[in-house]
């Protein structure tokens, strides 16, 4: 595509982060409003600039937005999310031990099933949607001559790709929670009559230390994640740049 770039927003998906902009508003209550001004507080006829922000420092916005998703979320949340084991035949799809550690570190950033799934409901009752990227952890694999999946250790030598290979490094699925207003992209296609998800792409954004790791000097960093079958790549923006670089 002529002029294409990785951070390129199609139309629907900057008309889906217009809408979301009043209910997330509307979520950070007063201060929240107030920093968006005339957006949801119009200038009146003829006020001047210090008459308007007198008005604007005094208004007040009385947060139902948040009372609402809260008790909504309560209601459908008020007991732990769990399992259910998956029935085939006489035996039971279901890793008892895999899924006992798995639910109380879900995102490998300390959350349970519980507490992401209530955020992530949170997200789509406030958004109208949200998404779960279910990851995996960095893995040099290859194919041995034989067919069997292999991986390359830190030494360069390999190994083939065991459970006990996953246990013993730490490799897993996780999942990552992606609000609406992060999306940049998603296709879908149809093949032989089922709808398969051909494109996925989101960004996010990060605080990096310049000196060597002291956190005296940061600035804003934007990641571009992008997805195709069998294919990935990682791209940064610097803050106050808009070229962005393929990193991974």
């Amino acid at each position: 595509m002529t002029g294409y770039a990785i951070n390129d927003i199609p139309a629907a998906y900057q008309e889906q982060r217009r809408l979301i902009k009043l209910p997330r508003a509307l979520m950070g209550g007063t201060q929240a409003m107030r920093t968006a001004k005339e957006a949801y507080l119009p200038k009146k006829t003829a006020e001047d600039a210090a008459g308007y922000q007198a008005r604007l420092n005094g208004a007040v916005s009385s947060n139902y937005m948040a009372k609402t998703v809260d008790y909504l979320a309560g209601q459908v949340f008020q007991k732990p999310v769990d399992y259910q084991p998956v029935e085939a035949g006489d035996e039971t799809v279901y890793n008892q031990e895999f899924f006992a550690s798995f639910k109380e570190n879900v995102d490998l950033a300390g959350n349970n099933l519980s507490a992401f799934s209530l955020e992530f409901f949170k997200d789509g009752i406030i958004d109208g949607l949200s998404f779960i990227l279910v990851d995996y952890s960095r893995v040099n694999l290859s194919r041995a001559e034989d067919g069997t999946l292999m991986y390359t250790r830190d030494d360069g030598t390999v190994a083939p790709k065991t459970r006990a290979a996953d246990v013993e490094n730490g490799w897993r699925p996780y999942f990552v929670k992606i609000r609406a207003d992060q999306v940049l992209d998603a296709w879908v296609a149809v093949e032989d009559g089922r709808e398969r998800l051909k494109h996925f792409r989101y960004e996010e954004s990060y605080e990096r230390a310049d000196d060597d790791d002291r956190g005296l000097n940061r600035k804003k960093v934007s990641r571009v994640r992008a997805f195709w079958p069998g294919v990935w790549e990682v791209w940064e923006i610097e803050e106050g740049s808009s070229q962005p670089a393929l990193i991974d």
